[in-house]
């Protein structure tokens, strides 16, 4: 029923109409990909619908190394939850990196699941039931209590390198305190 609330709000079907479709590329993480894990809409849903407000995400635009950033969850009231770094264009980007914190999954044996950073990518050229956005996984596994990709948040010393064209991304997860996660964020372009 969720899932079908957010077409009313203009969402996107995550998962491929055609093809493989054991294997969504979103996984089972965001509510428009898997109704039968996931519990909620992602960061990008809720950017996109307005539902997150402006101080608790941040638009990454210019070439910075060693920038630092603390996460929070996106259920909290605080801190920032979302950021994202366009990997085209920079003023109207149809391709984005978004990095957020993982919201727990809810298995068939109804039991939660997960916890970590999020990384994935929205191509708005992507229509939907053509998977527009990828998440890029620190493992590609399958359960059949949590479903695909459930293991794909990253955890404390991981570190995740995205190139695409001329853009070079790394994120290297720091510190875990509490619910929140310390990262540091290298942008080239």
């Amino acid at each position: 029923l969720v899932h079908e609330v957010g077409h009313l709000f203009g969402l996107p079907d995550l998962y491929p109409y055609s093809g493989d479709t054991a294997k969504p590329k979103a996984g089972c993480w965001p509510i428009m990909s898997d109704i039968f894990h996931s519990v909620c809409f992602h960061g990008w849903h809720r950017h996109k619908n307005e539902w997150l407000d402006e101080p608790r995400k941040t638009y990454l635009q210019d070439t910075t190394a060693t920038w630092y950033k603390t996460l929070s969850p996106l259920s909290s009231n605080y801190g920032l939850s979302m950021i994202a770094l366009p990997i085209d264009a920079v003023q109207n980007p149809a391709k984005v990196l978004v990095i957020e914190l993982a919201q727990p999954v809810l298995g068939t044996n109804n039991q939660y699941w997960g916890s970590g950073v999020f990384i994935y990518t929205v191509d708005a050229r992507i229509a939907t039931g053509n998977s527009p956005d990828v998440v890029i996984p620190k493992m590609t596994s399958t359960s059949p209590d949590y479903g695909h990709l459930y293991e794909a948040p990253y955890q404390v010393n991981d570190v995740v390198n995205f190139n695409e064209g001329n853009v070079s991304i790394v994120v290297s997860v720091l510190q875990r305190f509490g619910s929140s996660y310390n990262l540091r964020i290298d942008y080239k372009r």
